[in-house]
């Protein structure tokens, strides 16, 4: 039923908590050097100071391709999940080779590498009383997909209404059991920002795509 599944969508122009209408994710979101994470800011009752919101991590992500062209066996796609400056946590990496070298898969990917770092993180017991984790991401398609279609997705058995089956099904349902899993003790939601929020998650993608050597498309040797 529908009341009964979690809300993903993260739209902090629609809650009071997080200041006036005209506030930006970059004020919103504050990296934290002694914990190695970024922390959403908000007012959490009336009357009280700007401050981190308890138990909550900010993980932005970004996937890109150069060709975008599942034809063009020069192209290349790359994803990267930033943390903060000089995290140790943030990573970046290619698409594998017998993958879609699209953007929207690269967007997906860096969605599930960043799964992937929380369920480390989980396991290893940094996150023991930990309430939420929010994906930071531009990709409206990758946030749609994760926090709106998937539930007509996965009770039609990943196929659309036409009756074909849903493009990257195998790695959304993948990542949907990801998910699922995690929500079992904290949330997990999708904020989707303009791309010149993003930057950093993006210069990671970059980073990733220059050091491509086998790319048509500005790699290096």
């Amino acid at each position: 039923m529908e009341m009964d599944r979690p809300r993903r969508n993260f739209n902090p122009r629609k809650t009071r908590r997080y200041g006036r209408q005209t506030f930006e994710p970059e004020h919103l979101v504050k990296y934290s050097p002694k914990w190695q994470y970024s922390r959403l800011y908000n007012f959490p009752f009336p009357g009280a100071h700007w401050q981190p919101r308890m138990r909550t991590i900010v993980i932005a992500v970004d996937g890109g391709s150069r060709g975008n062209n599942r034809a063009d066996p020069n192209s290349r796609a790359g994803w990267g999940v930033y943390f903060g400056p000089n995290c140790y946590r943030n990573s970046c990496g290619l698409l594998d080779r017998n993958a879609p070298q699209t953007s929207s898969r690269a967007e997906l990917e860096a969605v599930r590498q960043a799964l992937m770092i929380v369920s480390k993180m989980q396991k290893s017991g940094e996150l023991d009383g930990w309430r939420e984790i929010i994906i930071k991401l531009d990709s409206d398609y990758v946030s749609r997909a994760l926090s709106e279609w998937i539930w007509s997705w996965e009770q039609n058995g990943f196929m659309t209404r036409k009756g074909k089956p849903v493009e990257h099904g195998t790695v959304i349902r993948g990542m949907n059991e990801s998910i699922k899993k995690l929500e079992k003790e904290m949330a997990v939601r999708f904020w989707r920002v303009g791309r010149e929020y993003n930057r950093e998650a993006d210069s990671l993608v970059n980073q990733a795509l220059d050091d491509a050597s086998d790319s048509g498309y500005g790699g290096s040797d």
